[in-house]
């Protein structure tokens, strides 16, 4: 996996962070991607967070839902408000 987060205002460059929450087993944030491969299924609730170069914050509240038999990523959005 490796997804990438987007932003629709601000002034680059950005910076992310994980600002609470857990991310799935396997899966870190990197940047501004989510990368690596879920290795344990479960519901998982984070909030990514974003500052740009004008000091401006955002973030959002995630939950990724990881199907057991296959360890997929069923529902997932990567836009920041």
């Amino acid at each position: 996996l490796q997804t990438p987060f987007s932003v629709i205002a601000g002034l680059p460059p950005f910076t992310f962070s994980l600002n609470s929450g857990t991310l799935p087993d396997g899966l870190s944030l990197d940047g501004d991607q989510l990368t690596g491969f879920p290795t344990t299924a479960g519901s998982y609730t984070f909030t990514i967070g974003v500052l740009d170069n004008g000091g401006n914050i955002g973030e959002r509240t995630y939950t990724l839902v990881i199907d057991k038999g296959q360890q997929f990523i069923q529902s997932y959005s990567s836009t920041l408000l």
